[in-house]
């Protein structure tokens, strides 16, 4: 096959394609024939883009990825042909070969010795799981924890910073680059305010209340539900998202649909709260400041 019919083959794609339909499979009978051809394909390619300092070829991929990877992987039969077509790579840990699209190498390495991996720590003992999490949230007692699988709940996490107990999915409260830790201490300065003003003058309350009825495509939550003389008072605290369109992505119609989100959580929570005659205090984010003023007139009006 002469290099010339490499470039008048249909490639699979648009502006970017990919040419995997080219790349051979390492099982095949005629492997080293075709990789030749590929080869010979990629030379080509390189002198399409002779004067472009930042195009990238076989030999920058390769440095790339033993920079990423160090000597994790084998290259031998590695060949750049763009970042959306795949490249045959050797993984030294399961000696096996690989596909891998190429402009994902930077990113991801073995699939199968990551999935090997996940499964290890979901297998992690109880031990392991309170020595890696006493590592990530050294404020947290795990002496009564509930554990049966890093897959599962963890249950009685004690937070000594707020005094208490939590549940967390093991598999987020140990991982190594994101965390979770205790959901009180992750409240907004506004519940934090709020909470402490109901707990100093003794009124009994749930925080993120929830209810099966609730909901609008999954159950909704209801900051603070206040219990008095067998009567309930909602407290919404609204921060500037749920009367401003937040622009926090590049995506601008989906800012638009986020902020209408916003809106039809709230109006099905009014509602609801209408149906069942339960008092709603609806702070916005302006009020902020004067929460124990405005609950404390809010609990005067209604009882």
């Amino acid at each position: 096959m002469e290099v010339k019919r490499f470039w008048e083959i249909k490639s699979s794609g648009g502006y970017n394609p990919n040419y995997n339909h080219l790349v051979p499979r390492v099982e095949d009978p005629d492997f080293r024939e075709r990789m030749e051809y590929l080869r010979e394909f990629s030379l080509y390619r390189e002198s399409l883009n002779v004067g472009q300092p930042r195009a990238k070829n076989t030999e920058k991929f390769i440095i790339e990825g033993k920079l990423v990877h160090g000597s994790k992987y084998g290259y031998d039969n590695a060949i750049y042909i763009n970042s959306t077509t795949e490249v045959i790579l050797y993984c030294y840990k399961c000696q096996k070969h690989f596909y891998q699209i190429a402009g994902n190498h930077r990113e991801y390495g073995c699939f199968a010795c990551a999935r090997k991996d996940l499964g290890a720590r979901k297998a992690t003992k109880k031990s392991e799981f309170i020595r890696r999490a006493k590592k990530l949230h050294r404020f947290n007692n795990y002496d009564n924890i509930i554990f049966e699988s890093c897959n599962r709940k963890v249950k009685n996490i004690f937070c000594t910073l707020c005094d208490r107990y939590f549940d967390s999915f093991g598999e987020a409260h140990i991982n190594p680059n994101k965390p979770i830790g205790c959901p009180y201490c992750r409240r907004s300065k506004a519940e934090i305010c709020a909470e402490n003003y109901l707990s100093d003058n003794g009124y009994k309350f749930t925080a993120q209340y929830t209810d099966p009825t609730l909901k609008l495509t999954n159950v909704l939550k209801i900051d603070f539900m206040i219990y008095i003389n067998d009567k309930m008072y909602a407290v919404e605290l609204n921060g500037k998202q749920h009367y401003i369109q937040a622009n926090r992505s590049k995506d601008m119609e989906l800012n638009r649909r986020n902020f209408e989100l916003y809106q039809l959580r709230d109006r099905a929570k009014v509602d609801w709260c209408a149906e069942r005659d339960i008092p709603l205090l609806v702070v916005s984010y302006l009020d902020f400041k004067k929460i124990p003023e405005l609950i404390e007139a809010f609990i005067v009006e209604n009882t």
